[in-house]
C-alpha cells in the first residue's frame, strides 16, 4: 500500500516520528529528579504581595466593563439573527428548496 507512495512523503514521516520518540526519551528522563528545583513557602497567604498586585475594586470595575460589552455583543448578535429571520419571513428566497 505505500511502496507508491512518494519517498520525500516517508522520510518526513520517518524523520518526525524519530524525533518524536527522541523528545518523548528525553522527556521521561528529566521527569524523575529527587530534588525539588525551588522551595516552595507553607502558604500562599504568607507571599509577600508584589508591586503588580491590582487592588479588589479595579478588578470588579474591570469585570463589570467586561460584562456589560460581552451583554452587548450578545444583544447585537441576537438582533442580527432576530432581524435576519423576520427579514426572510417577510420576504420569503422565489427559489423552491427541496428540503
Amino acid at each position: 500500500m505505500l511502496k507508491h507512495a512518494p519517498r520525500g512523503a516517508l522520510l518526513i514521516a520517518a524523520i518526525w516520528v524519530g524525533l518524536l520518540l527522541i523528545g518523548l526519551a528525553r522527556l521521561s528522563s528529566c521527569s524523575c529528579r529527587e530534588v525539588p528545583l525551588a522551595e516552595d513557602p507553607p502558604s500562599p497567604l504568607q507571599r509577600p504581595r508584589t508591586d503588580g498586585a491590582v487592588p479588589e475594586e479595579a478588578i470588579a470595575r474591570t469585570e463589570g466593563r467586561w460584562l456589560i460589552i460581552m451583554l452587548g455583543m450578545l444583544g447585537v448578535m441576537m438582533a442580527v439573527i432576530l432581524v435576519t429571520g423576520i427579514a426572510y419571513a417577510l420576504h420569503p428566497s422565489s427559489k423552491r428548496s427541496i428540503f
